[in-house]
């Protein structure tokens, strides 16, 4: 039984594409400035390009796209806490192309 007056996620949502997909399988890749705001594309690990915009989910723990920028996409992920409740985490992307440290393989 789930404690009163504590975050959880929506049961009744449907799951989007990014869902599928664990966060450390996911890259921002690039950035799309449209009239209507500001989509980013995403590759994942299987080699597709997905595009989102906020309040788009992604990763496995009901990521919510809070905040985008030109090179960082901020993300609000839900974790169960084990007594019925879950806590957020934020977690950030940032744009794949400018991170060199993990080239010299």
């Amino acid at each position: 039984e789930p404690a009163q007056n504590c975050l959880a996620p929506d049961p009744r949502r449907r799951k989007e594409p990014l869902e599928s997909y664990g966060i450390d399988a996911i890259a921002m890749s690039g950035l799309i400035k449209a009239n209507r705001g500001n989509y980013v594309l995403f590759k994942t690990n299987d080699g597709r390009l997905h595009k989102a915009t906020y309040g788009n989910y992604l990763g496995l723990f009901h990521g919510k796209i809070t905040a985008i920028t030109n090179q960082t996409v901020k993300i609000t992920e839900l974790f169960p806490d084990g007594a019925g409740c879950w806590q957020q985490k934020e977690t950030e992307l940032t744009m794949a192309s400018l991170v060199g440290e993990n080239d010299n393989v």
